[in-house]
């Protein structure tokens, strides 16, 4: 097939191939917008996943709550009418919880998460076993308990950032005295590379520690190297476990 430039002198603005009417969709040129098929997608998908946080919002606000049961009647209306699919991925979910089962976890624990789950709610991996960004293990520390509303919402996403965050973990260490002289103090996220600190990223609120404003500015500087700071990082999550700030249980309770 003999295939024409559109315009001969334009070429993608994003990855430079020379349009053609092959490669480029003809609304683009009119609109002056020079970019090829490709790239036009892949600019659709950087849209749609920056407006995802606002639809999955709305989803759980406003849609879902609204249209709640013509969404439960059109899920069950699809397992009737695909029992095929959901035969496959009622297979696929087994052999991925039996892969993520570690040997040495201690499965009567986990059926007792099972057998205690409350009436009217689900038992979910916290971390989906086949997560887009990470995989979480089928073990009782990666369950919680959730409505069927907000498991359905929930779905198989995991948010890492959202995840690392508390406010109120970070409200309890701010409420503790300085760990190094004891006088009043604010919470300090560690400067760790291991624990996803780095350029204009801080780690996550659990790897914080309370200091006061004399020593936060020494944990910047060589005053407290990485070693004592992390000693501190322990000795503030084990007083959390201890006090029930921590749990080693995400479950919820009933």
């Amino acid at each position: 097939m003999l295939v024409t430039t559109v315009k001969s002198d334009k070429t993608c603005l994003d990855c430079g191939v020379l349009l053609t009417e092959d490669n480029c969709w003809p609304s683009n040129i009119r609109n002056s917008r020079y970019v090829c098929k490709e790239c036009s997608k892949k600019r659709e998908a950087v849209k749609r996943k920056d407006r995802l946080p606002y639809f999955s919002e709305y989803n759980k606000t406003i849609f879902y709550p609204k249209h709640r049961e013509e969404v439960l009647a059109r899920t069950k209306q699809w397992r009737l009418d695909n029992p095929e699919k959901r035969r496959e991925y009622s297979a696929t979910y087994r052999a991925a919880k039996m892969q993520r089962t570690p040997p040495w976890v201690d499965r009567q624990e986990l059926a007792e998460v099972y057998a205690l789950c409350p009436d009217g709610l689900h038992v979910d991996h916290i971390i989906p076993l086949q997560g887009n960004l990470v995989c979480g293990l089928h073990v009782p520390w990666n369950l919680q308990y959730l409505t069927p509303e907000e498991n359905s919402i929930k779905g198989n996403s995991f948010d890492p950032e959202e995840y690392m965050k508390s406010r109120k973990y970070l409200e309890w260490v701010a409420s503790l005295p300085c760990i190094h002289c004891g006088a009043e103090s604010q919470a300090h996220h560690l400067r760790v590379g291991q624990l996803g600190a780095g350029m204009g990223k801080k780690a996550a609120d659990y790897f914080t520690i309370p200091v006061c404003f004399q020593c936060h500015a020494g944990c910047h500087d060589t005053t407290f190297d990485k070693e004592t700071q992390m000693r501190w990082c322990l000795e503030t999550i084990y007083r959390a476990l201890k006090e029930g700030v921590l749990s080693y249980d995400n479950r919820r309770k009933a």
